[in-house]
């Protein structure tokens, strides 16, 4: 689901017209922050930071996009909140195949 999400953080964040600095920053700081869990580099306070910048953003913009990107990864979150902790734990998505001798 890390990687759906981060899917759908880069549609919301290429979709934004630019025109409210919510949804342009909002978007941007939400598939930023979803890059870094998903390449490995996540911390856990990014989970709060995702959550807090959320809640910061939805029904804040000129139309209802950065709410929908917000909504999608407050939901990703709340179900999938284990996931996006391996994620994070390992520094690898665990359900891909680790390489021959990677670790």
């Amino acid at each position: 689901m890390v990687e759906k999400t981060l899917k759908f953080s880069g549609f919301f964040e290429q979709e934004s017209c630019g025109q409210c600095p919510p949804c342009r920053i909002g978007t941007q700081e939400l598939a930023i922050l979803m890059r870094k869990i998903e390449d490995g580099s996540g911390e856990e306070r990014d989970l709060a930071k995702l959550l807090q910048i959320c809640g910061f953003v939805k029904g804040t913009g000129f139309c209802t996009l950065v709410t929908g990107a917000a909504v999608l990864v407050q939901n990703s979150l709340r179900l999938f909140r284990q996931e996006f902790e391996e994620h994070i734990r390992l520094g690898r998505c665990p359900f891909k195949p680790v390489p021959v001798g990677a670790e």
